[in-house]
């Protein structure tokens, strides 16, 4: 699991909480599929916005230009 802090341009004073998941099936040793979900964190609560599925683990996340970055698997 990897989680990140990050503002985006849209809304530069309201901070985000990605986190990254991996799915590990009992007879894998390796993460075959993983999900980003992205909360918002205002007022003292934290609501989730979107989850996103993916075909790999997200190993790491940072902040970017405003941005998102994430490798995913073996890309970023």
């Amino acid at each position: 699991m990897s989680v990140c802090i990050v503002t985006f341009a849209d809304h530069p004073n309201v901070p985000y909480m990605a986190v990254g998941t991996t799915i590990v099936l009992d007879d894998d040793n390796a993460a075959r599929h993983g999900r980003l979900i992205l909360f918002r964190y205002k007022n003292s609560q934290a609501t989730m916005i979107t989850e996103y599925e993916l075909k790999s683990a997200p190993y790491r996340m940072v902040p970017f230009q405003e941005k998102l970055l994430v490798a995913i698997g073996n890309s970023v």
